[in-house]
């Protein structure tokens, strides 16, 4: 995207030395997420208040499912069928 660098001030250049890529507006999530939202869902981050309860936290509280590829792959192999 090309920026005309003539309409950038020294008041911006200030703002951004000091903030530099800080957030320019908070958006409640409840009016962004239709936005961004896609095959994969609508959020890819999960920010907490208070981290010294993160150990509370399962997979399953957000419908997320582990799998481990090479195990599946073995049990596919054993289970094939001979024809």
């Amino acid at each position: 995207m090309p920026i005309n660098m003539k309409l950038i001030t020294e008041e911006d250049e200030a703002y951004w030395e000091a903030y530099k890529n800080t957030p320019k507006a908070l958006v409640p999530y409840t009016t962004l997420a239709p936005l961004w939202a896609n095959a994969f869902g609508s959020a890819t981050a999960l920010r907490l208040e208070n981290s010294n309860r993160l150990e509370e936290l399962t997979p399953e509280m957000f419908d997320i499912q582990i799998t481990h590829p090479r195990d599946a792959a073995i049990i596919a192999a054993k289970s094939g069928v001979d024809f």
